[in-house]
């Protein structure tokens, strides 16, 4: 009736090597070649707790229930009968499904096969390979038969025709563990298509330059013939440029957004839905509701820019520069006369940040861990405890009066102990220099920006291994300067 399938070899999985132990370990075969499966019961059926008892209980009502229908009762069972269960199973990748068959046997050897119940289930969405499906399937049922056949179908409600045989007749091959092969594991391939980098934004990561950037565009577009060649750079040339460059960042970033806005289709994003974008000579702008506004177009409709890229990087970076290193409100309103940056505020924040001028007109010193605290900033004692000084005398009203503001000490003492001991436990200035750091040397009688600078040449580690004093090398000479008086530049890993 049935045999294995062939399947290509390979390496079992983790999980089909579980369902194979899980299969040999419970499954064995009788004397009259039957197989038999143990029932998943513990050493003591008294520990399953309410499910075994609520199968129990629906033992004793299906009992009583045929004890009152007879013709149910003779249905499935003869009088002194034996009463065997078989059950069927089969798998696939769409579904897997089981079928329990009662065959009864009476005295004269009378043999009655009748359908108990069945149960069918749509296979798992995950990954799960077909023989840890078929592990406990005996039998293929029904297979190509359409729902209407299956009805009126004999071999469904009374099973096969072998069943009314005897045992030893039954067409059932022994199970060889050595002959059982758990087939190679299929390997799925999805195929994820990217947008198309081009080489001109591969170009924007080599430069910290933005001036350096647009020159050597144009010289790669004069190359391609893009822009005419001659010896000179026109601001004709630095525009186009500027435009090549913008137009393959928004392709990095936009692209799907891009894809919508050329098939007139809305965008997803709520955020960009509110700034109506349109595109113009390949370009996204910002539609906005400046358009009867008299400013310049660029003014009316900036260029929409991603918050994080290289370029928008340098782009920040040469205007602050160009505008004598202004501030974060000014730079980000000048910058709004042409390009939209998506949360322009932060990333405008961080580069100036970054910037080593602005960072000069307020340095930060670099301060080394902070040591523990002193055992007279932390425990308990009496006021003037080291200046060896009694001022308490004889006399009763200046007695009382030591009491009164002993007291208010204690108080005190208690409240700052509860209070506020417990938030000396962080150490807030804490940032270890290092050798080889560029560092600006504080010096009280001058300028900030003549303020020199220096780099650490070594440390000096204390008791507790924390350097908190550090010769410094300028390009005139060498000095030893605390710690707490270096400020070291920033973007400095």
């Amino acid at each position: 009736m049935w045999e294995l399938e062939d399947f290509t070899p390979s390496v079992p999985t983790f999980e089909d090597s579980i369902c194979e132990n899980y299969f040999v370990e419970n499954v064995s075969r009788n004397s009259f070649g039957r197989y038999e499966v143990a029932l998943p019961f513990k050493a003591d059926p008294t520990y399953l707790g309410d499910s075994f008892a609520l199968s129990q209980t629906r033992l004793f009502s299906l009992e009583k229930r045929l004890e009152k229908n007879l013709e149910l009762r003779n249905t499935y069972f003869f009088e002194n009968s034996t009463v065997d269960i078989v059950e069927f199973a089969d798998a696939s990748f769409s579904a897997y499904a089981a079928v329990i068959y009662i065959r009864s046997t009476d005295i004269t050897g009378h043999v009655s096969v009748n359908f108990l119940c069945a149960q069918s289930k749509v296979a798992s969405m995950s990954k799960v390979t077909l023989p840890g499906l078929e592990l406990c399937a005996a039998v293929q049922l029904s297979k190509g038969l359409s729902p209407a056949s299956l009805i009126n179908h004999p071999c469904w409600f009374s099973g096969p025709q072998w069943l009314l045989l005897n045992p030893t007749q039954w067409p059932i091959k022994s199970f060889s563990n050595n002959e059982f092969t758990i087939p190679e594991e299929e390997n799925l391939v999805y195929l994820v298509v990217k947008p198309t980098i081009s080489p001109l934004y591969i170009l924007i990561e080599y430069f910290s330059s933005w001036t350096k950037l647009l020159h050597s565009t144009i010289y790669v577009l004069k190359f391609l013939k893009i822009l005419p060649r001659n010896n000179t750079i026109r601001k004709f040339d630095l525009d186009q440029a500027e435009y090549t460059l913008i137009r393959a960042v928004q392709q990095r970033h936009f692209h799907s957004e891009y894809k919508l806005l050329s098939e007139n289709k809305p965008l997803k994003s709520n955020f960009l839905r509110k700034l109506n974008l349109f595109i113009k000579d390949h370009i996204i702008r910002v539609g906005g509701r400046l358009s009867n506004a008299n400013v310049a177009f660029d003014h009316k409709h900036p260029i929409l820019l991603p918050k994080s890229d290289p370029f928008v990087n340098l782009l920040i970076d040469y205007n602050h520069k160009k505008y004598c290193h202004t501030g974060t409100h000014l730079l980000q309103s000048l910058l709004q006369q042409n390009y939209w940056i998506l949360a322009a505020r932060g990333i405008i924040r961080q580069r100036i940040w970054k910037c080593n001028h602005c960072f000069r007109l307020n340095p930060k010193p670099n301060y080394p861990i902070m040591s523990d605290l002193s055992s007279e900033r932390v425990n308990q004692a009496k006021a003037f405890l080291s200046t060896a000084e009694d001022l308490v005398t004889e006399s009763p009203n200046r007695l009382n009066r030591y009491k009164l503001l002993d007291s208010v000490v204690q108080h005190y003492w208690k409240r700052w102990h509860i209070e506020y001991f417990s938030t000396l436990q962080a150490r807030q200035k804490w940032n270890p220099a290092q050798i080889g750091m560029i560092v600006v040397i504080i010096q009280n009688n001058i300028p900030p920006l003549q303020w020199p600078l220096a780099i650490i040449e070594k440390l000096y580690p204390g008791k507790d291994g924390i350097s908190r004093v550090a010769p410094v090398r300028t390009k005139n000479s060498s000095y030893t300067r605390p710690v707490a008086k270096l400020c070291p530049l920033p973007n400095q890993s």
